[in-house]
């Protein structure tokens, strides 16, 4: 399906009938598709729903933007396709841009789960007023660049959890599904369940 937004088209597909609202946002390369192995088993107990970022997929190709225009996308998205607030899962520059978002409107996000985001993009100090949960991941093949930078945000947020995935690099819904389903899923349940 496709939904006009922000004067794009972005294209969407969602998967499940019930339990809580996800949605997934892709990194630099690739589509909604990234995530078509993750995105049924998270809907065997969620509504979930991938996109193709503008500029990727079958979502308009020829509109030049950055990650600002990046999450003014995804906040019209949750705002018109999905009951708020709502658990958002991020990848790369797609965790980026989640984040980026949650120092905006905070009050979309029922839980965040970010994988391997880039805290150079990011305000860290505005970040840290999120109060809400918060799960940052990344793989035990990562540079130690990354995980230097991941300290930053898990520092500045203190309802932070963090998980490392085995044998895995930037893209463990691709190489590790079914481990990245058990990890995040579970962190959504919980919350879901606290809630």
């Amino acid at each position: 399906m496709k939904a006009r937004l922000n004067g794009v088209e972005l294209f969407f597909e969602t998967h499940g009938d019930s339990g809580p609202t996800v949605v997934l946002v892709h990194g630099l390369r690739g589509d909604h598709h990234t995530w078509d192995v993750v995105a049924p088993l998270l809907a065997r107990g969620c509504r979930v729903t991938a996109y193709d970022r503008r500029g990727h997929g079958q979502s308009n190709q020829s509109t030049v933007h950055g990650m600002r225009e990046d999450a003014a996308d995804l906040r019209a998205l949750i705002e018109q396709l999905t009951k708020v607030p709502v658990h958002v899962v991020g990848n790369g520059v797609g965790a980026t841009v989640v984040l980026l978002l949650v120092t905006e409107r905070p009050a979309l996000f029922a839980s965040v789960a970010v994988h391997e985001p880039n805290p150079r993009s990011l305000d860290v100090d505005r970040l840290a007023s999120y109060g809400g949960p918060l799960l940052i991941t990344h793989g035990d093949q990562s540079p130690p660049s990354v995980i230097q930078m991941l300290d930053e945000i898990s520092d500045a947020l203190p309802r932070t959890q963090r998980y490392i995935f085995r044998r895995a690099g930037d893209a463990p819904h691709v190489t590790h599904p079914a481990d990245f389903e058990l990890v995040v899923g579970s962190f959504i349940r919980g919350v879901a369940g606290a809630a």
